[in-house]
């Protein structure tokens, strides 16, 4: 029960940071 919400939260991480990543490629190309 544990491993999955540990692996749940680094799914949402990821998510997070590649949605991070993709802000700051459309900034930097629009700008």
């Amino acid at each position: 029960m544990v491993n999955l919400y540990a692996k749940m939260i680094k799914m949402v991480i990821i998510a997070y940071s590649l949605a991070f990543l993709y802000v700051i490629i459309v900034f930097v190309l629009v700008v």
